[in-house]
């Protein structure tokens, strides 16, 4: 039996995601008062990806694996909304109170409509040309783990 090494772990109010290294993630809903402690749920998308971040209202994942990048509902484990084909995200997380979604694909910063999939602007760390200054949610995160306050 491998080991299983955790690489970032990504939280909302009502959910934790916890990134493996070797490409799976595991989702979990912490339960107060629960004695056997939280509780494991099933992982939508097959439970694989590179990026995970819980929408702010806590009810939409998106999961980053491979190229594309796709949302599923937490109440009912069904693909939800579009899917952001080409971000290929090794980090993502929710902006603007969930209207935007940014990705980091290695190379650069993508800037998506999380409602539509439209990138909406792309740029590499010495091109920041249309980038907005935006505030990204708590609970974002990819590989490294969460990010309070970006």
């Amino acid at each position: 039996m491998r080991d299983e090494r955790a690489e970032g772990v990504v939280v909302s109010a009502r959910h934790a995601a916890v990134l493996l290294d070797d490409g799976r993630y595991r989702l979990y809903e912490p339960v107060a008062g629960r004695p056997h402690g939280p509780r494991r749920l099933p992982a939508p998308g097959g439970g694989k990806a590179d990026a995970v971040a819980f929408s702010p209202e806590g009810r939409t994942i998106a999961v980053g694996r491979g190229e594309d990048v796709r949302f599923w509902d937490l109440s009912t484990g069904r693909h939800r909304g579009p899917v952001l084909e080409g971000a290929s995200a090794v980090w993502l997380a929710y902006g603007d109170g969930g209207r935007l979604v940014l990705t980091f694909d290695g190379t650069g910063a993508g800037l998506w409509r999380a409602d539509g999939g439209g990138l909406l602007a792309y740029s590499t760390p010495g091109d920041t040309t249309g980038m907005p200054d935006i505030r990204v949610a708590a609970g974002a995160g990819g590989r490294r783990g969460a990010c309070a306050t970006c």
